[in-house]
């Protein structure tokens, strides 16, 4: 089964689609990210977070493509995009115990490779569920793994690519 990544639920839903939504059923739009839950209600386009202590879902505050889902640390929160569009184009990254971003992930990619983010920041990104650090940087790539050590995803001058299962 491929990741099921905040890029890939949304995609499911983008204009044009006719999602198919059984609220009692709904596993295809949740989305887990380190023990925090969001489901993405594909007929209002919102996100919803899982308030475990009620048992019930609420509203992020945002729709798809308006923002970054992410967790940090125990705590699950939202990075709000710029400006509207495709979420997988943008990621988040921290550096020192600091947050950056949104960032566009073609630019992340510029400041990589030439030094001004250090390759020992850890980045987010909304094609992935968890965070990811440079496991290398060769050929104008940059590979991002998991804590395990699986590559998840490449970086290049045109921005993130998941790599295919297997």
């Amino acid at each position: 089964m491929s990741i099921q990544s905040q890029a890939v639920i949304e995609a499911k839903a983008a204009p044009g689609s006719k999602p198919n939504f059984d609220p009692h059923h709904p596993a295809e739009w949740l989305l887990d990210l380190g023990g925090r839950k969001a489901l993405f209600h594909p007929e209002l386009k919102q996100w919803m977070w899982f308030d475990a202590l009620h048992e019930e879902w609420l509203l992020a505050g945002c729709r798809a493509g308006e923002a970054i889902l992410m967790s940090y640390g125990r705590e699950g929160g939202i990075k709000k995009l710029p400006q509207p569009g495709p979420v997988g184009e943008w990621c988040v990254y921290s550096d020192n115990a600091r947050l950056y971003g949104p960032v566009r992930a073609c630019d992340l990619f510029l400041w990589l490779t030439t030094g001004s983010v250090s390759q020992k920041a850890v980045i987010w990104s909304p094609l992935a569920t968890d965070w990811l650090s440079v496991a290398s940087l060769k050929n104008n790539q940059i590979l991002f793994a998991n804590q395990e050590g699986v590559t998840l995803l490449v970086l290049n001058r045109q921005g993130f690519s998941p790599l295919a299962a297997g």
